[in-house]
């Protein structure tokens, strides 16, 4: 798949099928995030990844909008050094989750974020080092619906009300 094709077809996947997702495909999909930019190649993250039901089931109670996070074929969490003094290592876990989310595409595997609100709760639960964080988390299975890859174009904003040129409302147009 091109890389603008997948841009334009990446969208938010919340309804899973049952169909698991192979361990091969998994490695890819977290070689592709283990390839992300990293400011100052610091690669400050670190992936979990989360099969067992009962535990997805637990960890999408933290969070006020995750409920999905229990019906994913896998979940992803993305662990960082504490980001507070540092805003590069949210920025570094943001890029790793597009590489992430761009490879599962590739694979047909639809994927979500999801925001940890409660994410310390899930150290006892996962059992990472209290030196790192759990702050979001990815949703990864097969989409329930195809029309989830569809292009989503009707609904983006135009390049003109976007972005500028030079200065704060110069419209850049191409």
């Amino acid at each position: 798949m091109e890389v603008m094709d997948a841009m334009k077809k990446f969208r938010a996947v919340r309804k899973y099928s049952s169909q698991k997702v192979s361990n091969e495909i998994i490695g890819n999909i977290i070689d592709a995030g283990r390839h992300s930019q990293s400011s100052r190649n610091v690669q400050p993250w670190r992936f979990l990844v989360v099969h067992e039901k009962e535990t997805l089931k637990e960890l999408s109670q933290m969070g006020k909008f995750s409920s999905h996070l229990a019906e994913a074929s896998f979940g992803l969490a993305i662990l960082t050094p504490d980001p507070s003094g540092n805003v590069s290592i949210l920025f570094d876990a943001g890029q790793a989750a597009v590489y992430l989310q761009l490879a599962a595409l590739e694979y047909g595997v639809g994927s979500c974020i999801v925001k940890m609100h409660h994410g310390y709760l899930a150290e006892k639960i996962l059992k990472f080092p209290d030196d790192y964080k759990l702050n979001f988390m990815i949703a990864f299975g097969y989409s329930e619906n195809n029309k989830d890859f569809e292009p989503k174009n009707k609904d983006r904003k135009s390049l003109s009300e976007i972005s500028f040129i030079e200065i704060w409302g110069a419209p850049f147009q191409i």
